[in-house]
């Protein structure tokens, strides 16, 4: 065989494994979990809205206080199945974390814990694929049951009979998304829908689905607005530098410690 004709052999094997890999299903899943928020800004019935730190969780519990930060939790009900590159899925979602309070601080809004602040949530997935993962864009779409205190806390009523107005239907603006971690707060293993970085995802092509979390842009702001014209603002939380600083002051007192022991 002359070089020529090794060479042509090679370039027809690129060629042609390019075209499978480009007809090959994406069989992948963004697994269940929960994603972190901080408001931004807000404005409810007429009045500013901001965080309220340390905000009791009467849905989940185990956030009382909610971490720190943390103001709006979306629990993500449902893997999301991605076939194909350019594929998109619906999953259901729900409000399970809401601490907020007029600029004021004499009023206090959570979500409501006798009903369910549900609807559904649609990611789309990017028509590119790179070894660091998936990304694409998302929406949503819910209902969100509230209740107002203002006795700071000592009496709950829901939010409709205090005020007179209907329940509120969020939709949120499109937002990006990607497959790579943008500062995870909390870890567990595939299944835990309290994570939302999971440690012992699939990853192996030969025996798919691939398993993959989901991260909302840290750096855009999402939009929840209301027919009554409420609108609501906000971030995805991301790891708190001070968790980096002492990782990093660890490390210097590990690398002093060592050299003395040398």
């Amino acid at each position: 065989m002359t070089k020529k004709s090794y060479k042509q052999i090679v370039k027809l094997a690129v060629v042609t494994g390019l075209v499978l890999a480009s007809s090959v299903s994406l069989a992948s899943e963004i697994v269940l979990g929960s994603d972190y928020f901080h408001t931004v800004s807000g404005m409810f019935l007429g009045n500013n809205l901001v965080s309220r730190a340390n905000g009791l969780n009467s849905i989940r519990p185990a956030y009382a206080p909610l971490p720190s930060g943390v103001d709006t939790i979306v629990e993500r009900q449902g893997d999301c199945t991605l076939n194909s590159l350019g594929d998109s899925c619906a999953i259901n979602i729900e409000v399970v974390g809401l601490s907020l309070q007029t600029l004021d601080g004499l009023t206090w809004i959570r979500e409501d814990a006798d009903r369910v602040s549900s609807g559904q949530m649609t990611i789309d997935a990017s028509t590119s694929f790179s070894n660091t993962g998936i990304s694409g864009m998302f929406s949503s779409v819910f209902d969100v049951f509230t209740e107002v205190s203002t006795d700071f806390g000592l009496t709950w009523i829901d939010t409709e009979i205090f005020f007179g107005v209907p329940t509120v239907e969020h939709f949120s603006s499109i937002a990006t998304w990607s497959t790579v971690p943008s500062g995870p707060l909390f870890t567990g293993l595939v299944g835990n829908q309290d994570a939302n970085y999971h440690t012992n995802k699939n990853t192996n092509p030969l025996t798919p689905p691939l398993e993959f979390d989901f991260f909302v842009d840290p750096e855009q702001i999402i939009l929840h607005t209301a027919p009554t014209g409420d609108k609501h603002r906000v971030q995805a939380v991301p790891t708190p530098p001070t968790v980096f600083l002492m990782i990093i002051s660890l490390f210097g007192l590990f690398g002093t410690s060592k050299k003395r022991l040398s």
